[in-house]
């Protein structure tokens, strides 16, 4: 994969988020503030028309907030940003896209080093989670 002048992967994080109450919590700025190191672009999806309380925690980090209705869900707003908020040709311009939503909490490990370790990984897709103990776990 093609890097950018400083040797980074050039990564395009769609971070995804939804609250009745129309309030962005502080583990979000958290969250977003872990990947700005990692993404060289962070665009906000806020399914949702307006935040009542903690905007900062998204303008503070993100390179764009796009609002709309909860319409598709998740999947409606990752397709939303991709098909016409950002649209395909500068999509095309990223190595690799982080699709990400709020039911993300942490990070608890350094995500740098997660993803220089995955670099170096052929892959098409990955993912992280964490589950507690249960029937398969």
């Amino acid at each position: 994969m093609e890097k950018d002048k400083s040797g980074n992967m050039k990564r395009l994080l769609i971070y995804l988020t939804y609250d009745r109450q129309n309030i962005i919590d502080d583990y979000i700025g958290y969250f977003l503030h872990s990947m700005r190191s990692i993404a060289e672009t962070i665009a906000v999806v806020c399914n949702m028309q307006t935040i009542e309380k903690g905007l900062h925690n998204l303008s503070s980090y993100a390179d764009d907030i796009f609002y709309r209705e909860n319409v598709g869900l998740d999947a409606g707003g990752f397709k939303d940003v991709l098909c016409t908020y950002i649209g395909w040709e500068k999509v095309f311009r990223y190595d690799e896209i982080i699709l990400a939503n709020d039911s993300f909490y942490g990070p608890f490990e350094d995500m740098d080093r997660i993803f220089s370790e995955m670099e170096g990984k052929r892959l098409d897709f990955w993912g992280l989670m964490k589950r507690g103990a249960g029937e398969y776990g």
